[in-house]
């Protein structure tokens, strides 16, 4: 079976928590993604980001809930960056974090991209770095080690930007998803037309990784930053629609449901244009389900022309009937593109330490 563990900090010995037992499919870890009977072992959130795209905003910044709740934040490390890329392009950008699967460490992975230094939005999309950049912590969240630069996909693409990994059981195998543009084997300077593909590629320690292959591929319209929602009614994923030609609703983000519970079966849209009317352009989105309330989740998204991380919240998550939360605010320094992450109470009292 699945075990999602994007933003999964869950204990050892936890076991596997539904609402109606086990599933035929992904069934996470007790997490900030996953359907629970009880939260009672988080107590707070952390927020990883970038805050922008110029010199010194691409890098690792971070902040911590001032409570259990998702909606006031206070910066870490001052508001000055916690992680920063001497890799690559040395820039970084739409991190995610992983558990890993023996619950020892945590792994960020983030986009190795670099526009402040001057490169084109078409440079970077066609002719981009196609690595990932990862980071290893310990479970403790305090110590991370040096920055790695890992190639995630071969000279058909051009790039790798916003990946996001899930433990499989099966495989025994993280799976990578990220979006890239391919080209032909004929076009090796990427001059042709091309549009963004959710991809997906394997590792077992974020060092190498198996040939990737198409995920999601909506046929010439592009998809970016595709994330994932495990409740107790199923598995969801949310992903943007970037520039398409078909759909009515480009600059946003839509939401599926699997149909299986399973990440690999087959997908129903269940709404789309999320937060029209209330907000503009958005992409980045990170789901989980509140920590003091299983019922509840919520939806953040990057409103990256205007106000930054914005919040939606539903108890019907189903319905995909997004209420927009004007109450919650992002850090200070204006988040882009990141990842919410629960927290238990040792992990909660080391990032408010470094407050």
């Amino acid at each position: 079976m699945w075990t999602t563990l994007k933003t999964s900090f869950v204990a050892a010995s936890l076991g596997f928590l539904t609402a109606s037992g086990a599933l035929a499919g992904p069934v996470p870890r007790d997490s900030g993604l996953a359907a629970r009977d009880t939260n009672s072992s988080y107590v707070g959130y952390a927020f990883y980001y970038f805050i922008g795209n110029s010199p010194g905003q691409e890098e690792i910044y971070a902040a911590v809930s001032r409570d259990n709740t998702p909606t006031a934040w206070d910066l870490i490390n001052s508001g000055s960056p916690i992680l920063t890329s001497n890799v690559g392009t040395l820039g970084v950008r739409d991190p995610s974090i992983v558990r890993s699967s023996d619950g020892t460490k945590f792994y960020l992975i983030a986009t190795d991209l670099n526009i402040g230094s001057g490169t084109s939005w078409g440079d970077a999309s066609q002719r981009g770095s196609r690595s990932i950049v990862v980071w290893e912590s310990s479970d403790d969240l305090k110590t991370w080690s040096e920055a790695r630069l890992v190639e995630v996909i071969g000279e058909e693409a051009g790039s790798a930007w916003a990946p996001e990994a899930l433990w499989n059981d099966q495989t025994g195998m993280y799976d990578v998803y990220f979006s890239a543009q391919l080209f032909d084997s004929n076009d090796t300077g990427h001059t042709g037309s091309s549009y963004y593909r959710i991809m997906k590629a394997s590792t077992t320690d974020f060092t190498s990784f198996s040939p990737a292959e198409v995920y999601v591929d909506r046929q010439g319209d592009s998809v970016l930053d595709m994330t994932f929602l495990q409740t107790n009614n199923g598995l969801y994923r949310f992903i943007k629609n970037e520039n398409p030609t078909s759909d009515p609703h480009p600059l946003t983000v839509y939401q599926e449901k699997s149909d299986d519970g399973t990440v690999d079966g087959n997908w129903t849209k269940v709404t789309e244009n999320i937060g029209a009317g209330v907000i503009g352009a958005n992409e980045g989105p990170t789901a989980f389900v509140d920590i003091g309330d299983a019922n509840k989740a919520w939806l953040w998204v990057d409103e990256y022309n205007d106000r930054g991380y914005v919040a939606f919240n539903t108890e019907n998550v189903g319905q995909g009937s997004w209420t927009f939360d004007s109450s919650a605010g992002e850090p200070s320094n204006h988040a882009r593109h990141g990842t919410i992450i629960p927290l238990n109470q040792a992990q909660y009292d080391n990032l408010r330490a470094q407050v």
